[in-house]
């Protein structure tokens, strides 16, 4: 984020810094749209999967099934974040949109692994007032 302030300084010199905000601004939009989406839609996944394998392999295997694989999945997302990032070559003069582009391509995995375990807390118990 440090990255995009002399950027985002020379803009401003520039006149173009409210141009480049409001840029921003919508991809931070469209951003969380996607991510709420993505969201809803593991959500429906595991509501379906949970449905279809609950006549076939009972109540009590089902849940077990379906946490070992969302285990595995968090797994998988924890191997990708502990990757080292790679280091890109960026020019002083980029885009202040193409370099928030780049952040959110670098650590889409950090991004993912955050929207599903919101989804997770925003399912469970914890978040439900208790009568």
């Amino acid at each position: 984020m440090l990255e995009l302030l002399p950027s985002l300084l020379r803009l401003g010199a520039a006149g173009g810094l409210q141009a480049a905000s409001r840029r921003m601004g919508l991809m931070l939009f469209y951003a969380i749209l996607a991510a709420i989406a993505a969201i809803a839609a593991i959500g429906c996944a595991i509501a379906a999967i949970w449905l279809a394998l609950l006549p076939a392999i009972g109540p009590v295997w089902t849940p077990l099934l379906i946490g070992a694989v969302l285990a595995g999945i968090a797994g998988i997302f924890v191997l990708l974040i502990s990757r080292r990032p790679r280091r890109g070559r960026r020019s002083d003069g980029e885009d202040p949109a193409a370099l928030l582009s780049a952040m959110f391509r670098d650590h889409k995995a950090s991004l993912l692994l955050g929207a599903a375990l919101l989804g997770m807390l925003a399912a469970s118990d914890l978040l439900r007032p208790r009568r």
